[in-house]
């Protein structure tokens, strides 16, 4: 059990500088290449940024966190299910 509380600890110090933070990334660049393009270009090229899922993208999110900063192999994950039950 200690084991698993260090990890989430860790997992939160990792994480704190960027949770705790506001941030803003401007687009402009972005916004004005998609301006330009064309119908068709829009369709195949697509990365509207509205038409995210939120909720997909937070599973992405945290699945990416547990893989490349706590280091966890996405195989575990069942298992830690089972055990967070």
């Amino acid at each position: 059990m200690v084991r698993i509380q260090r990890k989430i600890s860790d997992g939160l110090e990792v994480l704190q500088y960027f949770t705790t933070r506001d941030w803003v990334f401007h687009n402009t660049n972005l916004l004005n290449l998609w301006q330009k393009m064309s119908p068709k270009d829009k369709q195949l090229f697509n990365f509207d940024f509205l038409q995210i899922e939120d909720l997909e993208y937070m599973k992405r999110v945290i699945l990416g966190a547990r893989q490349y900063c706590m280091k966890e192999k996405l195989e575990t994950l069942p298992r830690a299910r089972l055990h967070q039950r």
